[in-house]
């Protein structure tokens, strides 16, 4: 299959918000670290309702206090300001049949994200790749808006992964929880150590454009801006896993006019 879907989601607006969150917990081995940056970016449309069209910009890397790659995660929760929510229905949902037997052209119209990535041994190997995700809208499940992230890895051997997310809410804001699918190459645990993808969509033209993903319209206190992330890795050599709470936010910036 071919993936064509490293196209960054368009963005309109400087960005509005910045967040690095370090993730630190201890183990057998080293500690797992991760950093999680976060960019809004506003997309060209109206504000309806008190809410506007945006566009996320996430950044993620992972590494131990050793130097050596992180453990490979089971999953990732990423927490979203409470002022933000998704609105699956405007997008066309991607029917993942199709998508597994014709591949990602199957679903163009389902396209809510895309970016890419980088994945390696864990430990201290020589071995790293990168390759290309892209995000779908699927259809919900017991009510809960879900998505589907195909991932492409072409080196040293082609390599086709899928992680599967279910979007809930909370009082706090939306929680979306990717769970990642079990990595390996020649039997050898792999570990995603760095996501840099868009998430978010607009379709339509005039009084029919409507947006996957929209925020506030307005800046509102720091609380209501900040973004969380929360994993669970496997322990490198007992398998078992282990939870990884956030750390707290390391600082936050913003422009004058956000």
């Amino acid at each position: 299959m071919t993936n064509r879907a490293a196209r960054a989601v368009s963005r309109i607006g400087l960005p509005i918000a910045l967040l690095i969150i370090a993730a630190l917990a201890p183990s057998a081995s080293a500690a797992n670290r991760q950093r999680l940056q976060v960019r809004i970016d506003r997309l060209a449309g109206p504000v309806h309702g008190g809410a506007r069209p945006v566009a996320l910009h996430f950044r993620l890397s992972r590494w131990t206090d050793e130097g050596a790659i992180s453990s490979p995660a089971s999953d990732d929760r990423f927490y979203l300001p409470r002022a933000y929510s998704l609105n699956p229905s405007a997008i066309p949902f991607c029917d993942i049949n199709a998508l597994i037997h014709r591949g990602p052209a199957a679903c163009r119209a389902a396209r809510v994200g895309s970016g890419t990535l980088r994945v390696a041994l864990s430990g201290k190997q020589p071995l790293a790749a990168g390759g290309s995700l892209t995000v779908y809208n699927t259809p919900p499940v017991h009510r809960h808006p879900t998505t589907l992230t195909y991932v492409l890895v072409p080196r040293p051997v082609r390599s086709e992964f899928w992680f599967q997310s279910v979007v809930s809410a909370t009082r706090h804001g939306p929680v979306i929880e990717v769970r990642e699918t079990r990595l390996n190459l020649y039997g050898a645990p792999l570990t995603v150590t760095g996501l840099d993808f868009d998430f978010g969509r607009t379709v339509g033209h005039g009084k029919g454009r409507r947006s996957y993903l929209s925020g506030p319209a307005k800046c509102g206190p720091p609380a209501s801006r900040v973004f969380a992330l929360r994993t669970t890795f496997y322990d490198r050599f007992a398998g078992q896993a282990l939870d990884r709470p956030a750390g707290p936010p390391l600082f936050t910036t913003e422009p004058a006019s956000c």
